[in-house]
């Protein structure tokens, strides 16, 4: 075993383990008779209700710990038995064949084919695990609402969005890498921009291939909306029902959209789970987002981030190890991104926490606006109340399980934080 792939397959089973031990902590805090009596007595749930919540809770720290245990073996034993190896040979034969053919560089055709295989593997070992969890964990507590049918559309549209969007990009980052020393500040720059096209096209191109969107028709919601969206000099495109209902009974809201094609979404199980003052509340928090900049903070600490990660990358680009422990036989591009990306996700666990921790901060701050803006805290309050109990989301935690995990507070802490009571 090469030495550099025996460091990566101790860093992973040591992610595995400890994220396993974490799990552990967390489910002792969620078992904990005291603490449920306690959260039900502040939060008025019903014994039944939380019950409700303990078994979906349960099902889904099963289902996670396991299928992450699964993806972790199918990953090392890819890896170890040549994988990249089959996949790199096959689209060297492709490249040889066809890159005339398609009037492109050799070298950007095998990796566009390589990704695309990858892709496709990805996407096979994928499908059981979402298949399961949707129509069987989602099915079992009440919140599927999808059909084999749709749930397989959604994966056919999905699947060509990306081929198509991951195509253009891996393709401009791969040109990009053949541009000299500064390769990465180029590629760096193409990914920033694509990101911010997408994100612009997003709200009236991409999402509408999934869900329908209808304008608001209550009319004493839409003008709350609107009262509240001009009393923060929130320039919207409009208001929109999402039709969520087909596909899950959980509720959300959200902004989205960059420059002048910002949109205000509403789950439509959102709305019918809360009433007119919460559901206006509720856009107060996201909005407040928006008016404290955590969204163009977020957008600029990503692109610092990724600047820093395509500088890394050029300086282990040259290294031959850096390929073969990983079964590659020769240096190319696309290898290179395929391995800092796998060593990217243990980057990421070490740095998840100080996320996490900058993003509870954000809701902390988006809470304080949204009670300022409405004038009281009750309607935010109740809201979150109402959405945790018909998401059932576990209110209780172990605070080294949030603090790594949650990059929202927990409710207690949160109805705490804006002064709130029943």
């Amino acid at each position: 075993m090469h030495q550099l792939f025996a460091i990566f397959l101790f860093f992973m089973c040591f992610k595995f383990v400890f994220e396993f031990i974490l799990e552990k902590l967390n489910q002792s805090s969620y078992e904990n008779k005291e603490e449920q009596k306690k959260v039900c007595h502040k939060l008025g749930i019903d014994k039944t209700d939380f019950q409700k919540t303990l078994a979906y809770t349960r099902d889904k720290s099963a289902f996670g710990n396991l299928s992450s245990l699964i993806n972790l073996g199918l990953l090392l034993g890819f890896i170890y038995l040549g994988g990249f190896s089959l996949l790199e040979s096959f689209a060297v034969n492709f490249s040889g064949k066809y890159s005339h053919t398609l009037f492109l560089n050799e070298q950007i055709i095998e990796g566009l084919f390589f990704f695309f295989l990858f892709f496709v593997l990805s996407t096979l070992v994928s499908i059981p695990f979402s298949y399961y969890f949707t129509f069987f964990l989602e099915e079992k507590h009440g919140f599927n609402k999808q059909s084999p049918a749709s749930f397989f559309s959604d994966l056919i549209k999905s699947s060509l969005l990306g081929i198509i969007l991951g195509g253009v990009l891996i393709s401009l980052l791969l040109k990009a890498m053949t541009l000299g020393s500064l390769w990465w500040f180029f590629a760096w720059a193409l990914l920033s921009l694509f990101t911010l096209l997408t994100s612009w096209i997003y709200p009236s191109v991409l999402a509408p291939l999934f869900n329908k969107f209808s304008p608001i028709e209550d009319e004493k919601l839409k003008k709350g909306i609107f009262d509240l969206a001009e009393k923060v000099d929130f320039k919207t495109s409009g208001i929109f029902i999402m039709d969520a209902s087909t596909r899950s009974t959980h509720g959300n809201a959200y902004f989205t959209g960059v420059f002048g094609e910002k949109r205000i979404v509403l789950f439509d199980t959102l709305i019918k789970n809360l009433n007119s003052n919460q559901l206006v509340a509720v856009l107060a928090h996201e909005l407040g987002h928006f008016k404290l900049k955590h969204v163009r903070y977020a957008l600029i600490r990503s692109l610092l981030m990724s600047l820093a990660l395509f500088y890394v990358l050029s300086l282990c680009l040259p290294m031959e190890d850096f390929y073969t422990a990983f079964g590659f036989s020769k240096v190319s591009n696309y290898a290179g991104l395929v391995v800092f990306s796998m060593w990217f996700s243990f980057v990421n666990f070490v740095i998840s926490p100080f996320m996490s921790f900058l993003s509870r901060q954000n809701e902390f701050e988006a809470d304080a606006f949204a009670v300022n803006v409405t004038g009281n805290e009750k309607d935010l309050g109740e809201a979150l109340i109402n959405l945790s109990k018909s998401n059932h989301s576990m209110p209780i935690a172990h605070p080294l399980y949030s603090l790594v995990h949650y990059s929202h507070p927990p409710l207690l802490e949160r109805l705490e934080a804006i002064k709130f009571s029943l």
